[in-house]
């Protein structure tokens, strides 16, 4: 028997990046699994069992086209019930059509190829923002926690973001819009790895960082913002704003370096 997973293209990379335990875990129940994942991006990095077809690569004008849907598969298992629990995401509903072995309590962790990178090591990476407004950092505040690290870090700073994040200029190390596995290589080489509730936090989750803050804005359990290890510092909602206390932060990742 085949299986047909349609991941939509909705721009939202870490729940691409979320949905790969779930594909993997229904490669071994089916024969094939025939993926159409608009993310090409993180299909780049997804360490997929051979029986993974890419319907896309076959049949590229399907690239252009508009899904309404983030996993169609998983809306259509749950008969799109969220009656039964109402806490439970789509992406933990997606993991039980696969059968992945989760008390929901815990993310599995993804599969990812990242090869070793050549560059730079830095002690702390810092990756403040996200496409919604009330789990991103503001300017201000992610300005006032990299200069708070530049002292910790003896100055081994880098804040990564994509091509459309805003601009910390006064960042001496910038990575915006870098390939994942590049940004992925360098996570793992840090001694120290701050996200907010994002995609970088789910890549590094994937890529195995250890010393993973993640900063957290209430607005979603942490059980769905990745590395289940991770270390959180829990911000407070100001007009639909996260904000968080930078001297609380720099006590944590110096527990940390």
């Amino acid at each position: 028997m085949s299986e047909i997973v349609v991941v939509a293209s909705d721009g939202h990379y870490g729940d691409a990046v979320m949905s790969l335990p779930a594909i993997c875990a229904l490669a071994e129940k089916y024969d094939d699994v025939y993926l159409a994942m608009r993310n090409r991006d993180v299909l780049a990095i997804a360490d997929l069992p051979p029986n993974v077809i890419d319907i896309l690569d076959s049949e590229p004008q399907w690239r252009n086209l508009t899904f309404d849907v983030l996993w169609l598969a998983a809306g259509a298992a749950c008969n799109y019930d969220v009656g039964q629990a109402p806490a439970m995401s789509l992406i933990h509903r997606f993991m039980l059509r696969a059968d992945v072995p989760t008390d929901l309590n815990v993310l599995p962790q993804p599969k990812v190829k990242i090869p070793e990178d050549d560059g730079p090591a830095y002690e702390v990476i810092l990756a403040p923002w996200t496409t919604a407004r009330e789990r991103t950092m503001t300017i201000e505040q992610a300005t006032e926690l990299y200069v708070s690290l530049l002292h910790l870090a003896h100055h081994s700073v880098l804040v990564v973001g994509g091509k459309d994040d805003p601009e910390l200029t006064s960042a001496g190390s910038r990575m915006y819009g870098a390939p994942l596995a590049r940004v992925g290589a360098r996570m793992k080489k840090a001694k120290a790895v701050i996200t907010v509730d994002s995609f970088p936090s789910r890549l590094a989750h994937a890529v195995g960082v250890k010393n993973h803050i993640i900063l957290d804005s209430t607005v979603t359990p942490q059980t769905c913002q990745g590395h289940p290890g991770a270390t959180f510092v829990t911000g407070r909602m100001e007009d639909g704003q996260a904000m968080w206390d930078v001297d609380e932060i720099a006590s944590r990742v110096k527990g940390l370096l």
